[in-house]
Formats: C-alpha cells, structure tokens, sequence
C-alpha cells in the first residue's frame, strides 16, 4: 500500500521546486528565479515556496547547488560518450562546448546563462559556494576528455582550457551571438598543447 504521508508530500513538493529552480537557472539564469515563476514550473501553489524556504536567496541557492550537480554529471556522461577516436582539437573544442552548456546541442541562451552564474558569485559570496563545486565537478570532467583524447590531462590544463572557453563564449556571446569562433579558437588552442605521440594516452 502506498503511503501519503504529509511528510512523503512535503519531500516531493521541496523537490520539485528544487528542480523547478534549477531548470530556470540552467535555461535563462539566476535573475529568472522568483516565487511566482518557480511555483509555476513546478505546479504547486505559490504559497509552498515561501513554505518550504524562508527566503527567494535560499530557493535561489538551492536551486544553484541542483544546478552544478546536474550540470557535473551531464559533463561525465558527455566524457564518457565521447569516442576517444574522435581526438581532433576540432572534435573536442565541441565537446568542452557542449559540457559548458549542458546539452549536446549548445543554445546561446544556455551558454549565457551559464556564464551569467560565474559572474553572479564574482559579486555575490552567496553564490560562491555552488558555483566553486560546478568548477571543481567540470575540471575533473574536463581532465578525464583531455586525457582519453591525448592532450595534457593535469589539472592546471584542465582549468585553464575552462577558462579559456568562458573566456572566448563571453566575448562571442556579447558581440556576435555566435560560437562558432569559440569552437575555432578553443581548437586552436586545443592544437598548440597536443602531446607528442609518446605521451599521448
């Protein structure tokens, strides 16, 4: 017999609008989190927001922290998909994209949203915390691509081939609105740090 136990209800009820949260966070940044907006993505009512989380900022930072765990194991499960035949700076570039957007088909929107978070906990020690975890979960993904497809694998790599991708999708995103060139720039410098045939794993 299944139970309904107040207890049951109210764990799904905080989760939904956990997820709820964290799929406007994922799609269109920190800034569309609200009570209202939340509480209709998740399909409960408005009044179980404020029940369940004393303030927006803590919804927010829930929301946050079920974002960069989502976002980290997406980021495996690309690395481990990819064919570690497909080892071009080309290839690769792609893949780094499409972790950064947490989808295999990269929307600027996404991206955005994405970089959006990085700059919220540049200004906001609140955000610090979950956004330091989504760095730390993504530069161990981004080890264990460089190193199935023979590029320098070590951590310093790692983190410097992120924020060299956050760095050109900033710049492309403002001006163009395209990623094209941050594939092309990203394989660029994918290129330049390719291990010799000896080292390559």
């Amino acid at each position: 017999m299944t139970s309904f136990s107040p207890t049951a209800r109210g764990q799904r009820r905080r989760t939904a609008l956990v997820t709820a949260a964290a799929e406007l966070i994922g799609a269109h940044g920190i800034g569309a989190v609200s009570h209202r907006a939340v509480a209709a993505a998740a399909r409960v009512p408005l009044a179980a927001t404020t029940y369940y989380f004393d303030s927006l900022e803590h919804l927010v930072e829930a929301g946050l922290t079920a974002r960069a765990e989502a976002d980290v194991s997406a980021a495996h499960a690309m690395v481990h998909a990819h064919d570690a035949r497909r080892h071009s700076p080309q290839a690769v570039a792609t893949t780094i994209i499409e972790i950064l957007a947490g989808a295999r088909t990269p929307q600027p929107e996404r991206l955005a949203a994405a970089l959006g978070r990085q700059l919220a906990a540049a200004t906001d020690p609140t955000w610090r915390p979950p956004t330091a975890a989504w760095h730390e979960g993504i530069v161990v993904a981004l080890q264990d691509l460089l190193t199935r497809t023979g590029y320098p694998g070590d951590a310093a790599s790692a983190g410097t081939t992120l924020a060299l991708a956050q760095g050109l999708l900033l710049d492309a995103l403002s001006t163009t609105g395209s990623v094209d060139r941050v594939v092309s720039g990203l394989a660029a410098h994918l290129k330049a740090r390719r291990e010799t045939p000896g080292r390559a794993r």
